[in-house]
């Protein structure tokens, strides 16, 4: 029946909780998807079951989701060999992009292919990519990692990270491209992300921070007083 389909977009579905049954015949034949975009299902749990291999999946979006924790299973990732843009945005219960269904062994490792594009956005409890588990996580095509806007994201993952085509990184609003060798963080993305969440969270720079705005705040009202008294003895 879905044998041909390519494409499938879901929105504003209030009370999905899940987009096909486990071991169906529906989902042999939506594996064959090349693009999936879901947004707007605030109860749905599961976006892709373990039991399920997209291997033709190029594009896959995910919004608005808020009754998802997670992406999916480190195993069924491992099957979307052709995946080249993942972009999750305002997801807020969402804490990890992939789970892990053990420990994992020695050696044992997660590859993303030819992942060239990845967004995470708006991720308020976001508090890594891939945190239980120390696996070895490899991006060989990826060029464009943008982060922004998840306050809670202390690392990227466990174990080694390797991004060897990075080309352009955005945390936070600040942007950098390899290009510029100076800016460009010469320290892997694990500990630039770390460093920079130790940073934003530093308990002096936060009571700095909230000094400054006090300031400001004053010296605006301050001048709307000034402006008052101008406005009345005219």
């Amino acid at each position: 029946m879905f044998e041909r389909l390519a494409t499938l977009h879901l929105s504003k579905m209030p009370k999905l909780m899940h987009l096909w049954k486990e071991n169906s015949q529906q989902v042999r034949g939506i594996q064959n998807l090349e693009s999936l975009h879901v947004s707007e299902c605030g109860r749905l749990k599961t976006l892709v079951p373990s039991s399920m291999y997209f291997r033709n999946l190029y594009t896959l979006r995910v919004s608005n989701c808020h009754g998802l924790i997670s992406l999916a299973t480190s195993s069924t990732v491992k099957s979307l060999v052709q995946l080249k843009e993942l972009s999750i945005s305002r997801c807020k219960r969402m804490r990890e992009i992939v789970t892990n269904e053990g420990e994992g062994e020695a050696g044992d490792e997660i590859c993303f292919n030819q992942l060239s594009y990845l967004s995470l956005y708006d991720l308020a409890t976001l508090g890594s990519f891939f945190h239980l588990g120390i696996r070895t996580m490899k991006f060989p095509t990826l060029q464009f990692l943008h982060v922004n806007r998840c306050p809670e994201l202390k690392i990227f993952s466990n174990g080694v990270l390797s991004m060897p085509k990075l080309f352009t990184f955005t945390l936070d609003g600040n942007r950098w491209t390899a290009h510029q060798s100076d800016l460009f963080p010469v320290e892997d993305v694990n500990t630039f992300i770390k460093r920079c969440w130790e940073k934003r969270n530093d308990p002096c720079l936060r009571q700095l921070f909230t000094q400054k705005t006090n300031a400001s705040t004053s010296e605006a009202g301050e001048e709307n007083d000034v402006d008052d008294l101008e406005d009345d003895s005219m």
